[in-house]
């Protein structure tokens, strides 16, 4: 066998062993795509959830990022954090602060405020605050006041451009439990009435049951007897700073009961019921969704309400310069209807 026969034998060998080879390495690939394909579709489903997984955590550390970069440029720019924190949850959030701490209240799905197309304007000269609208003002100018305002010239106080007034007819004593009439309610309801203000009274409780909180409504139905009342008649409700009231350890439901009896009480009788509050009454006292069908006074000392919610009187201020009257007073705007 020449030289060259024994070459075109061997590189045939060569030819038929790789092809052998590469026969061999085919096969077992596609034996491991096979089994690839199986395991992928054997486990579809949560290759899918843990790839979404992922890419969520991979968003919200993205997010968290984010946010923690809008905090840290938000807050070392502005010095006004609640005004940061508001803004930021503005949609979600009712903030507020008690002693240094941020308190964040969920948003109620209650009747909401709505201003638009309108705006919050100050005369100049008076101080007084008013909301208009096309024109057209909606809002009255209302103050209220106690003993503490003393003697009141009420014909200078209609003079200054006051549209009506609610009056304190009593308390109950936050230590004591015991009710005590205001001891200026009947010249202040008489000297009102005498210049034709509208008028209306409050009562500030400290009822820890259904059965006081019935019998401060009736003391103060009795109190306006006399009169004639075209004002709501008010539950003050508020929590004492500082002070050991009655009523801090009742719970919200507690509290929410004992409320919804003074204005059911008040109703009853033919008059107009209205709670008045600060935030903290409508976010940690009582339960705002329970009282859609009573009006609300909204206590809040600031350039705007804040608060989303529908309010019919806004007190914007607790140091009104009055004429009429020698010492501050709570001043308030009361929202009226359209025509």
């Amino acid at each position: 066998m020449n030289k060259r026969v024994k070459f075109i034998i061997g590189l045939v060998v060569i030819l038929l062993l790789a092809s052998c080879l590469g026969c061999g390495y085919l096969v077992k690939t596609h034996l491991s795509l096979q089994k690839e394909y199986q395991r992928l579709r054997d486990n579809k489903d949560q290759i899918v959830e843990d790839e979404v997984e992922g890419k969520l955590q991979e968003a919200q550390d993205q997010e968290r990022e984010m946010v923690l970069e809008e905090f840290k440029e938000g807050l070392s720019v502005n010095s006004k954090t609640l005004s940061f924190l508001r803004e930021q949850y503005k949609d979600r959030y009712l903030v507020y602060s008690i002693s240094s701490q941020y308190l964040f209240e969920p948003i109620l799905d209650i009747p909401m405020a709505d201003y638009s197309g309108g705006e919050f304007v100050t005369d100049e000269t008076t101080g007084l605050r008013s909301f208009v609208k096309d024109g057209k003002t909606l809002t009255k100018h209302v103050i209220d006041v106690s003993k503490y305002q003393g003697t009141i010239d009420w014909k200078a106080v209609k003079e200054s451009g006051i549209e009506g007034a609610i009056i304190r007819a009593g308390v109950r004593g936050y230590g004591s439990g015991e009710i005590v009439a205001d001891s200026e309610f009947d010249n202040n309801m008489k000297g009102a009435l005498e210049e034709d203000l509208d008028v209306g009274a409050y009562f500030f409780s400290e009822a820890i049951t259904v059965e006081e909180a019935k019998e401060e409504a009736e003391f103060i139905l009795k109190a306006v007897k006399p009169y004639k009342v075209n004002l709501p008649i008010v539950l003050d409700l508020e929590m004492i700073d500082g002070d050991e009231a009655r009523n801090e350890s009742l719970s919200k439901e507690e509290l929410t009961k004992i409320a919804l009896t003074f204005m059911e009480t008040v109703e009853e009788a033919g008059y107009e019921a209205m709670l008045y509050g600060n935030i903290r009454t409508i976010s940690e006292m009582i339960d705002m969704t329970q009282f859609t069908d009573y009006k609300l006074w909204f206590a809040y000392y600031n350039s705007d309400i804040y608060v989303p919610y529908k309010v019919d009187m806004w007190q914007y201020a607790s140091d009104g310069k009055i004429n009429g009257v020698n010492t501050d007073c709570d001043v308030n705007m009361m929202f009226v209807e359209e025509d």
